[in-house]
C-alpha cells in the first residue's frame, strides 16, 4: 500500500491518507471538496480522530519484512 488507499469495512469504503503533506494538501488545499462529505454514523464522535493503530491490527511489534511477505501471499 502506499500513502493513498482505500479500505472496505461492510459495504462502506473509507479512504486513507497517510502522511503530513498529503494530509495537508487534502484538508487545507482542497478543503471545498474535503469538508461536503457526509457524516459517517459509524464512525461519527468515536474515537476523536484516530479509528486503528498498527498495534491493533497486528503490525505493531512485526518488523516490515514480515508484513510485506504476508500482503505479497495474499496479493497472489
Amino acid at each position: 500500500t502506499g500513502d493513498i488507499f482505500s479500505v472496505c469495512f461492510g459495504s462502506q469504503i473509507f479512504v486513507v491518507i497517510n502522511g503530513y503533506k498529503l494530509v495537508k494538501e487534502a484538508l487545507v488545499k482542497n478543503a471545498e471538496f474535503m469538508s461536503a462529505r457526509p457524516p459517517v454514523p459509524q464512525v461519527e464522535g468515536s474515537h476523536l480522530g484516530t479509528y486503528f493503530s498498527p498495534t491493533e491490527i497486528g503490525g505493531g511489534a512485526k518488523p516490515e519484512e514480515v508484513m510485506e511477505e504476508k500482503e505479497e501471499k495474499a496479493e497472489a
